[in-house]
């Protein structure tokens, strides 16, 4: 059984083709979708409810967590880790992503035997672009450079080779399936430190403390904006610095880089920070 875990709040544009994609899946293995919706005023779990129960020759197999608005992402993973937790057996899997990917009919399918091919790992997603008529994949995973503390996308020695498989040092709330052992063995977001950005980068190097690999592979992708849409909303810095919804949070950015798991303590942070800055400025 794949549990997929989905946030959604007043989003009912990225929804519903996102369900309607679920719905399509071809060959996959049993699944469960969860969705933890914040509060949505939109008609969101209205229209769940009715596609749950719509005439389709297999239902749909719908768990709705009801919650708030103040939730943001951290909290709205961590009451569907809570929810499913109680029913995760070894063999099961826990995906997390979000609702803003198109997904084809045979995704679930190959995420999931990578998954049982490599039962140590979490698979995360590559990201082709919604305009891209390719299928090239323009994200293939993240790398962390500790020294100038950013991140560095993974390029692959090439992007023709299906069964190569692509190491990630994170993993993506964009598609990420992880063994039912990890989420066991503790993973959770960050709920007071990373209530939105970077929750999902933070659990995967959780997982890693605990001996898993993170990799994907360029067949397994979904489909989104190359730009995301919070990037675009903020019309000063001190908003995009300043705001919980923010990528650009600085708080966030602290919490992330001074996290335990990365080991490199509050004054090392500090030191690199200020050094990065002082060659930026040269």
């Amino acid at each position: 059984m794949i549990f997929i875990l989905v946030p959604v709040h007043n989003r009912l544009v990225h929804v519903k083709p996102f369900v309607e994609d679920l719905a399509r899946q071809r060959g996959a293995p049993e699944f469960r979708l969860v969705v933890i919706d914040a509060g949505s005023t939109d008609g969101t779990r209205e229209f769940l409810r009715s596609f749950a129960t719509g005439q389709r020759e297999q239902p749909l197999d719908l768990d709705i967590v009801e919650g708030h608005g103040d939730w943001w992402w951290s909290r709205s993973i961590q009451m569907g880790i809570d929810r499913v937790l109680p029913h995760l057996s070894t063999t099961d899997k826990v995906m997390i992503i979000n609702d803003d990917v198109s997904l084809d009919p045979t995704y679930l399918q190959r995420i999931a035997e990578l998954s049982d091919d490599h039962p140590d790992a979490l698979i995360t997603s590559c990201l082709v672009a919604t305009d891209d008529a390719t299928g090239v994949p323009f994200h293939f995973g993240v790398s962390i450079d500790q020294e100038r503390l950013r991140f560095v996308d993974v390029v692959p020695a090439a992007t023709d080779g299906r069964d190569m498989l692509l190491h990630s040092d994170v993993a993506s709330g964009r598609g990420t399936l992880f063994p039912a052992s990890a989420i066991r063995g503790g993973v959770r977001p960050r709920v007071r430190q990373l209530p939105h950005y970077l929750a999902d980068y933070d659990m995967g190097l959780q997982a890693r403390a605990l001996g898993y690999t993170i990799i994907g592979r360029s067949d397994i992708y979904v489909t989104t904006d190359e730009v995301q849409g919070n990037a675009r909303r903020f019309k000063n810095q001190f908003q995009y610095r300043t705001r919980q919804e923010s990528p650009g949070r600085l708080l966030t950015w602290w919490n992330f880089w001074t996290s335990p798991t990365l080991g490199m303590g509050r004054m090392t942070v500090l030191g690199r920070a200020c050094r990065h800055m002082v060659r930026r400025g040269a």
